[in-house]
This record gives structure tokens, C-alpha cells and sequence, in this order.
């Protein structure tokens, strides 16, 4: 019911004329009166040949009494409001969104829209973390608004895995922050748990992953899947661990199946992946990483560079940097060379090389050579006095010729080591070449040498052996030295479980007039203990008097492992929607997104449309599989040409109003009769809306509106369609 006094007069268009005023009215409308007192007077006279007398006499008492409410029966028009061709361009007309993580009893966003009449959509998902139901929302407020709950999906529980994993550091110092740290597990424990690639495991400061590490799988045996017997990766620690027993717990989560590597959080030597480096996120790991992929950085002299074609049995790959053997030939580059790292790479030569490390940006400081020639031709440390000019190792250790070698080399502090072996891994120094020490021998004239940082440099020298040799090398870490070299323990605990149940809620409003930064605050049940979202989209050019597609299946839920709805609607042009809150998973297909948001934990939020131009017939969409959610899908129709007719009853009796009949008077042709059956109590006013008396009006026109009652009374009005 609407109070007409409270429609201004300037909204009052077209002319009213006054009840059962005696007036011609158009011919098509007198001819369709005249058709029906002819099939009245058949009526009669049938029912007298059938029934006698005496029916006849009860129906003409019962026709005095209609008679009698005719008379007392009185209604008026007391405005039309056209609504024209293209008033309905569904667009989005601003948006919003905030989360709440921990223990919230509201969440709170701010809306700004343009345009007047927008249809106002939130879609709010509360979480509570195990397995508890979590509240819903008792209310949205905000904006002036009435709001009105539109559907809420079932809950789902999302839960996750995870194992404690210990740390013990037996030394008497703290570990460095950071600190890169080896953790090594069986997969085939965790089997149940892992992704077939093992992506979905991630490495974080707490069981519910809201302060997620940096990790990289480094290796696995035999294969890097749930099948594997044994498998390591480096994680980097933001928190020292203290000495003499000290500890600390981590987690290695286990996110749904369905997630994979991200290549930032969670990665993998790039070796291991279907696509090379595809997620080698060695780089947020250590402390210096270069795979062999790249050059870039680096300053190169002569013959060296990077290749794509290495010799077989590289732990890296195909790709490597390298340098051939002419004086001359070499790269280098920074690196964050401390008092303390440990230097390890994977090296091949089919003459000799060099790695300087230490040094100024001249070459002057320590190498570290592999010397493939065999018999007096050792490896190991020498002094360097510049890019072009070095001493030889006095080792007494030799190697061989093509032959991928891993290398390690210790700076700890005023003193150095090396070591190499063909035991591929880097939490293996290998065997050593010279041992951690202030000196080293040299054999080319330098004596004993003492060693010294020169400074945050290392290079790749091919030395002078001739242009038919070739160094390479790939993989090149830098990570923190462990206190005394004893990296700390690991030992993983029982399997434990955390996860979420969460629900999604649809809720909508109709804002008359733009909204300027609008408060808009939803209000829940009772406090949750994870997280909290709200997505509010303003909407133009919807209907307003019945905003959403009449489809039976709208709005379509979905709330499981993996969530799917099936939509189908019944109008073009439909704006559809598509809300998801899901552990996993991402944004419907085909639709453009407007929020994907990841929330720990396990609560991520996907907000979505897609504009058709067809109607839908039972369109399939789905968080993903295996992710966890809940999923609402909807539609919002666009506002429709027509004309709203709004009527009081101005008598003493109800009136039954069933029909409408349209003449557009300029052209003089009849336009539609819609039957309808509302009734309209005493003092009472109604819309009978532009979705039901649907036309396409000109402007300029004049149209004649004859509102019929149950009882014959009539009243015709004009408007003209400005």
C-alpha cells in the first residue's frame, strides 16, 4: 500500500477525471462495454430457459445488492509513471568490501553509487573455526536503507590438516634471523592429506596458516608425490631459535587437494616442475638464489653468459650459467655475503673454473676452483688478486672432468672451508676440501694465506685453460650458517585438524537516491571466532518494485566440498551474480570478478557478474573442486517499459480492481487489457505496477488508462508520456 498524499504533486502527471463521470470515452473502449452488456442480457435470458422464476428472482435480489455496493463503491487514479525503453541497463554502480579476521559480532563497509533508484546487493559470510555452526547475520543497517534477507546457504565444514613440527637447536647460540632451516618427512604418512604434486602443503607460524613462511621443496625420493618415502625443503624462519635446547613449532599445513603450488608461499627447484622454474620461489627463501635460468644481473666479460644446453645429469636442469676457459672469460654479480653463509652450487667442467666469492667488485678475495685435469692439479682454495689473476689451490684433493659436482663453501667470520661430492642436496656440505679455518695453503707462490672478506661480491671465472674448455654452473644459494654448523633438529608431531564452518548470506535494499559514502554495518547472531566478509554492490538500472529474476531456481545454493548451483532465468538481460566463500577454489568461469580476496583461515572471498543478453538455461558454476565452500548464485533483471497505475479507494466498501485497459489516444490504438485481481480497502491506495501493465510508451504520447472494478464501476484516466 502506498499514501498518496505523500506523492508530490509534481509527480502527478496526466489528468484525472472524476468517478463514473457520463463522458464519451474512446470508440474501442465503448465498443468493448457494448460487447459486454450483449453477452450480459445472453447470460440473463439463459439462466431464466434453464432455471425458472425463481432463480431469476434470487438473482435480481442479488443484482439490487451489488447494485447497492455499486453505489457506495468509489475509486480514483490518482497518478501514472511511465517507465521507458532502456531505463533497464543493468550495470554495476559502485562496490565495497571489508573482512574482520578473529572474534567480530558485526562487520562494517563503505558504499558510494551515482545513480538513483540502484538496487543495493550484500553478500556477507561469517566463520566460526572447528566444527561449530557459525551465526548468521540478524540484520544489515545503513544508508537509509531497508534491508531485506534475501537466502542463506547450509554451512560447511572446512577443515584442514597439519603436523607440529619441532625445532630443537642443541647449540649454545640462536639461530640467525632469518634462517633458512632443512625439514625433512615421509609424504606416504601424509598420504591421505597431499595433493598429487604435493602443492597444497604449506609451511606456517600457526595451525590456522594466518602467518604463512616462505618454503621450497628442494628434492624427493623417488618422486615428489604422496607416494614418496622421503622428501626436503628449505623454510625460512622469521623467529631465532635459542641456544642450549631452545625450540620452535611450525606447521606444515596441508591445504585442500585442489590448491597447488603458488610459486611465492610454497615452491619447488625448478627441475621438479612439468614447465621449468614454473614455481621456483627459491628467491624468497634464501638469501641469494640463482637458478642458472637468468643472466640477468650479472656483468659478463667475454665468453660466458647463460645457456639453456648443459651436459646430462644436471640437478638443476637444462639451464645453467657458465664460462669458457679463456683468461678473461667470466661473470659476476652481489650477493649478501655476511660473516656468516653458507655458498652451495652445482658445478661442471671439462677443464677448470673458478667461483670467487668475498671479493671487491676487482676479483680480489678467495676462489674456489674445481680442476678437472687430475695427478698434482688440486681443488679448493686460492687467493685471488683480480678477475684475471689468482693463485692455485695446495689442497692435495683432486677431481675429475665432466662430472656435475655439488660445491659448498663456509665464510664464517675471518675464517673459510670448501667441500664437493657427487651426494646431490644441500643439507649435504659434501667432503671437505679445506677445512674451516683463518688460512689456507696456497700453492702458486702465495704460501699460507690468510683469508679475508674483501667485500659482497662472486664471480664465474673460466680460467686459461684454452676456448675448447667450459665451466658451468646452476643452482647458486645463499643461506644463513647455522650456530657451530649444526643446523637444528626437526621432529614432527601427530597430525592435528583445523578448519572453519561458515555460512553465506544474501541480502539486497533499494536506494532511491545516490548514496555518499554509506555506513553499511551487518549485524550478526552472536560473535564469530574466525573471520568475517562483506561484499555490498550497488546495482543501476534494475527493477526496483521486483528486483530479481522469477526463475524457480533463484537464488541457487550450494554449500559442500565441492559447491556447483544450477541457474537457469526467465529474462534477457539479466545481470547474474556469483558469491563464494570457499577454502580453495577461485572465481566462477565466465564471470568477471569483482572480489577475490584470500582470508585465513580458509575462508577466501569470490564476488562476481556476468551480463547476458539471453536467458540462462541451466547454467552450471563451482567454486572448484575440492574447495570447500558455499556458493549463492542469483540474478537481477532489468527494470521493464511499462506504466505503474496507482489507485485509492475513496468510498465506503473494498474495491476488487480486475482489469486495465491501455489506448494510446495519439495514434488512436488500443494498446493491451490486462486482467488483474487486487482489492483495495477503504481510504486505502495501490500500485499496479509497470511489471504487470508492460507496454513500450512514446514520449510525447497521451494514454488513456480505464481501471475496471469487479462490480462494472470504471474509471479512465489520462496521461501523457513525458
Amino acid at each position: 500500500m502506498i499514501d498518496g498524499s505523500r506523492i508530490p504533486r509534481s509527480l502527478r502527471a496526466g489528468r484525472r477525471r472524476r468517478p463514473f463521470e457520463r463522458r464519451a470515452v474512446s470508440e474501442i473502449i465503448a465498443t468493448l462495454l457494448v460487447l459486454a452488456i450483449v453477452v450480459s442480457l445472453g447470460v440473463l435470458v439463459f439462466t431464466f430457459a434453464n432455471s425458472g422464476l425463481a432463480n431469476l428472482t434470487e438473482g435480481y435480489t442479488n443484482a439490487m445488492k451489488n447494485q447497492a455496493n455499486a453505489v457506495s463503491e468509489r475509486f480514483t487514479v490518482e497518478q501514472v509513471a511511465f517507465t521507458f525503453s532502456g531505463a533497464g541497463t543493468l550495470a554495476l554502480d559502485g562496490t565495497s568490501t571489508n573482512q574482520v579476521g578473529g572474534v567480530s559480532s558485526s562487520i562494517a563497509t563503505t558504499l558510494t553509487t551515482t545513480n538513483a533508484n540502484d538496487v543495493i546487493v550484500a553478500y556477507v559470510s561469517p566463520a566460526d573455526t572447528g566444527a561449530t555452526a557459525p551465526p548468521s547475520v540478524s540484520g544489515i543497517a545503513g544508508g537509509g536503507l531497508t534491508w531485506k534477507h534475501r537466502v542463506t546457504t547450509n554451512t560447511e565444514n572446512n577443515s584442514e590438516y597439519y603436523v607440529p613440527v619441532t625445532l630443537t637447536n642443541s647449540q649454545t647460540s640462536a639461530t640467525p634471523s632469518p634462517f633458512q632451516q632443512m625439514v625433512t618427512w615421509d609424504p606416504a604418512t601424509y598420504a591421505a592429506y597431499e595433493a598429487p604434486d604435493l602443492g597444497n602443503i604449506r609451511f606456517c607460524a600457526d595451525t590456522a596458516c594466518s602467518t604463512p613462511l616462505y618454503a621450497w621443496l628442494e628434492s624427493c625420493s623417488t618422486s615428489c608425490t604422496p607416494s614418496a618415502t622421503s622428501a626436503s625443503a628449505w623454510v625460512r624462519l622469521t623467529s631465532a631459535i635459542s641456544g642450549s635446547g631452545g625450540t620452535l613449532t611450525i606447521y606444515m599445513v596441508f591445504k585442500p587437494t585442489s590448491t597447488g603450488f603458488d610459486g611465492n608461499y610454497w615452491g619447488e627447484a625448478p627441475k621438479l616442475s612439468a614447465t621449468y622454474g614454473q614455481y621456483d620461489n627459491g628467491a624468497n627463501v634464501f638469501i641469494n638464489y640463482f637458478n642458472g635460468a637468468s643472466s640477468a644481473g650479472w656483468t659478463i666479460s667475454a665468453s660466458a653468459g647463460q645457456t639453456s644446453s648443459v651436459p646430462a645429469g644436471s640437478p638443476f636442469g637444462a639451464n645453467a650459467l657458465y664460462a669458457n676457459s679463456v683468461n678473461g672469460d667470466y661473470m659476476y654479480t652481489t650477493a649478501t655475503l655476511s660473516s656468516s653463509v653458507i655458498i652451495q652450487y652445482y658445478t661442471y667442467t671439462t677443464g677448470l673454473g673458478e667461483f670467487f666469492f668475498t671479493t671487491n667488485s676487482a676479483g680480489a678475495g678467495t676462489m674456489s676452483r674445481l680442476d678437472g685435469r687430475g695427478a698434482g692439479d688440486y681443488i679448493g682454495l686460492a687467493k685471488s688478486a683480480s678477475w684475471t689473476s689468482w693463485h692455485c689451490p695446495n689442497s692435495g684433493v683432486t677431481a675429475s672432468a665432466n662430472t656435475w659436482y655439488q660445491w659448498s663453501i663456509v665464510v664464517n667470520g675471518n675464517s673459510a672451508a670448501d667441500y664437493f661430492g657427487t651426494t646431490f642436496g644441500y643439507g649435504n656440505l659434501g667432503t671437505v676440501i679445506n677445512p674451516l679455518s683463518s688460512t689456507y695453503s696456497d700453492a702458486c707462490g702465495g704460501g699460507t694465506e690468510t683469508y679475508a672478506n674483501n667485500g659482497n661480491y662472486i664471480g664465474l671465472v673460466g680460467d686459461g685453460l684454452g676456448s675448447s674448455y667450459i665451466t658451468y654452473w646452476n643452482g647458486i644459494t645463499v643461506r644463513a650458517y647455522p650456530p657451530s654448523g649444526v643446523m637444528p633438529s626437526s621432529s614432527l608431531g601427530s597430525t592435528g585438524s583445523t578448519g572453519a564452518t561458515f555460512d553465506l548470506e544474501e541480502w539486497y535494499a533499494i536506494a532511491s537516491s545516490p548514496l555518499g559514502s554509506a555506513s553499511i554495518t551487518a549485524t550478526l547472531s552472536a560473535s564469530d571466532t574466525a573471520a568475517t566478509w562483506i561484499a555490498v554492490l550497488g546495482i543501476s538500472g534494475a527493477d526496483t518494485a521486483s528486483p530479481f529474476d522469477p526463475n524457480i531456481s533463484l537464488p541457487a545454493t550450494s554449500a559442500a566440498a565441492t559447491p556447483s548451483t544450477t541457474m537457469s532465468t526467465s529474462n534477457a538481460n539479466d545481470l547474474l551474480l556469483y558469491s563464494c566463500a570457499a577454502g580453495a577454489g577461485g572465481m566462477a568461469a565466465g564471470f568477471t570478478g569483482v572480489y577475490s580476496s584470500t582470508f585465513p583461515p580458509n575462508q577466501n572471498e569470490y564476488v562476481g557478474y556476468e551480463g547476458v543478453s539471453a536467458t540462462q538455461t541451466n547454467l552450471v558454476t563451482s567454486c572448484g573442486t575440492n574447495s570447500y565452500g558455499a556458493e549463492i548464485t542469483d540474478a537481477v533483471t532489468a527494470s521493464r517499459a511499462g506504466a505503474d497505475v496507482y489507485v485509492r479507494n475513496s468510498g465506503t466498501v473494498p474495491v476488487t480492481l480486475v482489469s486495465v485497459y491501455i489506448v494510446d489516444q495519439s495514434t488512436n490504438t488500443f494498446i493491451s487489457q490486462t486482467a488483474t485481481s487486487i482489492t483495495v480497502n477503504v481510504g486505502a491506495f495501490v500500485d499496479i505496477v509497470h511489471t504487470t501493465l508492460t507496454f513500450t510508451p512514446s514520449h510525447g504520447h497521451t494514454y488513456s488508462f480505464t481501471v475496471t472494478s469487479s462490480l462494472g464501476n470504471s474509471v479512465i484516466y489520462d496521461a501523457k508520456a513525458a
